[in-house]
């Protein structure tokens, strides 16, 4: 299952997503909403072409968060353009 979060709107001034902070206008909609379809065809990418168990053995006894986002930076470098 891949899961994104949701652009919101903060405090009736701003997009946010990701952490990013945009102005609730015409310009910052865009670009939240271009951040929110390049995360998802990120997302797309490493759920068809990441093998994360081919990680397996490495991952064993290490924090599996910060073990799974390191195989995401170097599965980003393997992913055929």
């Amino acid at each position: 299952m891949v899961k994104l979060p949701t652009p919101r709107i903060v405090d009736e001034k701003f997009y946010q997503l990701h952490g990013l902070y945009n102005d609730l206008d015409n310009g910052g909609w865009e670009t939240t909403w271009r951040n929110n379809r390049d995360s998802l065809f990120h997302l797309s990418l490493h759920a068809a072409f990441s093998d994360f168990k081919a990680y397996g053995q490495w991952a064993k006894g290490k924090d599996v968060a910060a073990a799974t986002f390191a195989v995401s930076l170097v599965e980003d470098v393997n992913i055929p353009a």
